[in-house]
């Protein structure tokens, strides 16, 4: 049985396999037994909801995906099949096909491929925006398969990278499983993700050398987004991607530690990733929902709590963050709903505290603050997993890349704007002022962030020689080079190494224990690790 994950090229592995398979045996495809695109809009309703933008994260099987008649049927035929047969496609592996598996495969793909694509959802061959497609993946097909395929994994024989479908590279799961198994005890570094945006700019291009050559600009470069980010192995001469929530899901205590595991399980809560708007343009004004929202409307485990440290900046470069004193709630809505239904323009700083920005800075961005990046910055955001939950609030009257305009999710955002948040308390509580924890031959370091409205603390290392460490009192720790050259993190127990460059992150999970920092030069690290 070869339970696959829905992915382009899908027909031309499966191709393969079927003309290279020897013998003869009677090949069946789950697809068949799909349900009926309208009946699938109809049942997927409650998670895609009518909103433009956001749907609820579907907590349903694979078997959503399927007409019961049309199930049982194939399942009848295949059991009464004598001699070899061969079940590909979605579910393949699901109840109860699976009890008949002499050899069970799953194919895997990293997120980016698809999203990357214009392949079809599952079952749904009607044209559709990138935007409906995304909407959909996001809400129902993405997690739906995820769960399934690793829930199935220990039990499987092998995963499939189909990445090149043309070229697949195997692996035997209990390889697969030992390679988690010490990756959760070493520091390691994931496969990265950049994204081109409308207000995006030039520094991250020069950073990173093998961005495509005709993208205007670098908006995003998602360093630790644990849904979108994949993590790869070698074994001999093949080469395996694979999500990084897969390893997740089957190491998370070693990763996060014990007392972090019980609270979020095999879901990693840390984010980082990159803002450029150097030679680019402000970020929309915005706000997000707190635990309560998020966990009501979305069914996402908890808020998407924020902090901005920058770590480049333009001499007149500024954060916008908290709304003036003099705010008024009903001007500053009918500021933004005349500018979405009449496109006339307002200025932000008229609501929107403007504040200088200098590499160094960290602004801590809780729930409920209306803020953005105005233009000029490199900024390291370091927040929490939850990342779409984005409401719009301005947007310049400006369009997408492809011409389009930009939603704007004013109405909820006025839900949950918290009109407190103005200067004096800002200022006070949320840009951070570092305070020395403690200072060693050739390091020092500086706790930037420990405030009550967030998760995680965030420290600076300003190193120059080595640096011991430990994650056992906290659980895993992710690390960043934010100034300087950069630095090895070396595993004491058996010397095991990760090299991390300037504006490169690693994670160090808690298995790792004891690890030592080497910079090559006079560097800065931040340090982020849950309370």
């Amino acid at each position: 049985l070869i339970d696959t994950y829905h992915s382009p090229g899908l027909d031309v592995f499966l191709g393969q396999v079927q003309k290279k398979w020897p013998g003869a045996p009677r090949w069946f495809d789950t697809r068949v037994a799909l349900k009926s695109k309208d009946r699938m809009e109809s049942d997927f309703a409650d998670y895609l909801t009518d909103d433009p933008v956001f749907g609820r994260v579907c907590d349903k099987e694979i078997d959503l995906f399927f007409d019961e008649d049309k199930w049982l049927q194939l399942c009848r035929e295949v059991r009464a099949q004598e001699g070899q047969v061969v079940v590909v496609g979605p579910g393949a592996l699901a109840s109860p096909l699976r009890s008949y598996a002499d050899c069970a495969v799953l194919t895997h793909v990293p997120r980016e491929t698809v999203f990357l694509s214009e392949l079809p959802n599952i079952g749904d061959d009607a044209p559709r925006s990138g935007w409906a497609r995304y909407k959909r993946n996001f809400y129902v097909d993405w997690p739906v398969q995820n769960r399934h395929h690793f829930e199935l994994l220990p039990s499987c024989d092998f995963l499939v990278d189909v990445n090149n479908p043309e070229q697949p590279s195997w692996v035997a799961v209990p390889d697969l499983l030992r390679a988690f198994r010490v990756a959760s005890h070493r520091p390691f570094r994931i496969r990265s993700l950049f994204m081109p945006g409308v207000w995006g700019g030039t520094r991250l291009q020069e950073l990173i050398p093998d961005l495509p050559e005709d993208w205007p600009n670098c908006a995003w470069g998602f360093e630790v987004v644990a849904p979108e980010n994949t993590v790869s192995f070698k074994f001999l001469d093949t080469t395996i991607s694979v999500a990084f929530d897969m390893l997740m899901h089957t190491e998370p205590r070693n990763v996060l530690g014990s007392k972090q595991y019980r609270r979020y399980g095999t879901f990693f809560p840390i984010r980082f990733d990159f803002l450029d708007t150097i030679n680019g343009t402000n970020l929309s004004c915005q706000v997000h929902p707190d635990d309560a929202y998020i966990n009501a409307h979305f069914r996402e485990p908890f808020a998407q709590t924020e902090t901005y440290y920058i770590m480049e900046a333009e001499p007149e470069a500024k954060v916008y963050l908290g709304l003036t004193e003099d705010t008024d709630r009903e001007k500053f809505l009918a500021d933004v709903a005349r500018a979405e239904s009449e496109a006339v323009p307002f200025e932000i700083e008229d609501h929107v505290n403007a504040w200088p920005a200098a590499p160094g800075d960290l602004f801590l961005i809780p729930p409920g603050t209306v803020h953005c990046s105005g233009s000029g910055n490199l900024v390291l955001e370091i927040s929490a997993t939850p990342y779409i939950y984005t409401f719009k609030i301005y947007d310049y009257l400006r369009l997408d890349l492809n011409g389009e305009p930009r939603p704007i999710s004013y109405a909820r955002a006025f839900e949950v704007i918290n009109f407190e948040r103005t200067a004096p308390m800002v200022e006070k509580e949320l840009i951070a002022t570092p305070r020395e924890m403690s200072r060693g031959e050739g390091w020092a370091r500086y706790l930037l962030a420990d405030h009550p409205l967030l998760f995680h603390k965030i420290e600076r290392l300003e190193l120059s020689g080595e640096y011991l460490d430990d994650t056992g009192p906290d659980g895993v720790h992710v690390l960043c080079i934010v100034e300087g050259p950069g630095a090895t993190v070396v595993r004491s127990e058996d010397g095991r190494e990760q090299r991390m460059a300037y504006a490169e992150t690693v994670i160090v999970p808690a298995g790792c224990g004891h690890y030592r920092l080497l910079p090559w030069g006079p560097s800065k690290v931040v340090k982020c690790y849950l309370k």
